[in-house]
């Protein structure tokens, strides 16, 4: 094939043609300062870039940490949280300051562990048993004890005739708890009561030999369902008076015999048969006394006019006091 023609080459150094035919032979002259820089072959094409990746990442690296935004700039939302069951936060954040709130203090831990057991026992109840929150919440009313409450309870169950003022006292919209006022039925002294009773009970049979495992249960469940039955007739002439009247009162009106029982209970193991039944005639006085007084401040006056009248139901619910401390004694077993 024929040579191509000498017009194809150019100088380097000009960027003209040669026009000699020689440029393959001739060293290019060295460009003059700040002269442009040569162009390339005209036969060679420029190799594209890659076009740069206009988005970056949300958050670049520098030096191990997360680039901050700018100031100003508006904040990313946040994550949502997992919604807890107590106060906001669930059992998992309770328990975690458990571990980490404690410090090393032994007793700060164990304080901590405790509130989150609460913390989960809460959430369980609150899941399966929705009432029970309510109802926790009304006996931890009836459970706000202090020992001079207790101590002013007491005297007035069991020496009643000594008492001139049993008005209740009114807080707001309600009444006022145990805390604040004697007069406020509690829960407190009829439970204690009641335990203290059934192990009496199990000690006069025990010194009777009759004692065996199945006697305490049996006293409980006997001593519930007798209060149970009392409960229910008193909340049924409360109905017929159309008056009003809460459940967890009325167990703790009828609770507070088992003191009472108690006494008898430790006068009958120390002394017998007819020390048992001397204590039990001032207790039962003492508490058919208190009820009476209790009832009669507590019921309404204006009542259902077809009901029956409001003094019966009274000395009704007294009386019915007497009788159930004579029912529950255990003398059979006494010398």
């Amino acid at each position: 094939p024929p040579p191509p023609p000498m017009s194809q080459f150019y100088n380097p150094a000009t960027g003209s043609p040669n026009p000699s035919g020689s440029s393959f032979h001739q060293r290019p002259a060295a460009p003059t300062y700040g002269a442009p820089a040569p162009p390339a072959f005209a036969g060679h094409e420029q190799q594209q870039q890659p076009p740069q990746q206009q988005q970056q990442p949300p958050q670049q690296r520098q030096g191990g940490y997360a680039q901050q935004p700018a100031y100003g700039a508006p904040a990313a939302p946040a994550a949502p949280q997992q919604p807890g069951f107590v106060g906001g936060a669930s059992w998992q954040s309770a328990a975690a300051s458990a571990m980490l709130g404690g410090g090393g203090n032994p007793e700060a831990m164990l304080d901590a562990g405790a509130a989150a057991g609460a913390a989960l026992a809460a959430s369980a109840m609150g899941r399966f048993a929705p009432g029970a929150a309510e109802l926790e919440g009304s006996l931890k009313s009836y459970f706000d004890v202090t020992s001079e409450y207790v101590a002013a309870k007491v005297r007035r169950v069991l020496f009643p005739f000594l008492q001139r003022d049993w008005k209740r006292l009114q807080a707001g919209e309600g009444w006022a708890g145990p805390s604040a006022d004697a007069n406020a039925p509690d829960l407190y002294i009829p439970a204690m009561s009641l335990v203290s009773y059934v192990l009496l009970s199990s000690l006069l049979l025990g010194g009777a030999g009759e004692f065996s495992p199945e006697v305490i249960p049996d006293l409980l469940f006997f001593a519930a369902v007798t209060q149970a039955m009392e409960i229910a007739m008193i909340r049924a002439g409360y109905y017929v008076m159309a008056a009003p009247v809460g459940w967890l009162d009325l167990g703790a009106y009828t609770g507070y015999k088992y003191l009472g029982l108690c006494i008898n209970m430790l006068a009958g193991l120390v002394g017998g048969y007819w020390v048992y039944n001397l204590f039990l005639l001032y207790t039962g006085s003492a508490i058919l006394f208190f009820t009476l007084k209790t009832f009669a401040n507590n019921i309404p006056r204006n009542t259902a006019a077809d009901g029956p009248k409001r003094e019966f139901v009274v000395l009704a619910f007294a009386g019915s006091q007497l009788a159930t401390m004579w029912f529950l004694g255990n003398t059979k077993h006494l010398s």
